[in-house]
């Protein structure tokens, strides 16, 4: 069996509430079963504290930077609204 159906015939799992360390030593353990050894190797050289710390900041980072976004676009929605509905028809 090729390594793709393989890893397409497993089942869906539902989603782990474990922590981003446990899940990449996991697929550590999962890529060195699958004859993956590169990417096995690339795992087990990272450093899973500082990588899941810069992981936790960047979608902290992302998600400051959304919501600013949205804060923006829906001032500019209610200013528009407001002009329009001041207008005399």
């Amino acid at each position: 069996m090729k390594l793709r159906q393989t890893i397409e015939n497993i089942p869906q799992q539902e989603q782990t509430q474990k922590s981003l360390e446990w899940q990449l030593n996991l697929l550590r353990v999962a890529a060195n079963k699958l004859g993956l050894y590169d990417a096995a190797d690339f795992l087990t050289k990272q450093d899973f504290p500082k990588a899941c710390f810069e992981y936790v900041q960047e979608r902290q980072k992302n998600q400051t930077d959304l919501t600013k976004k949205l804060i923006k676009e829906n001032r500019a929605w209610r200013s528009i609204y407001k002009e329009d509905i001041n207008k005399d028809f």
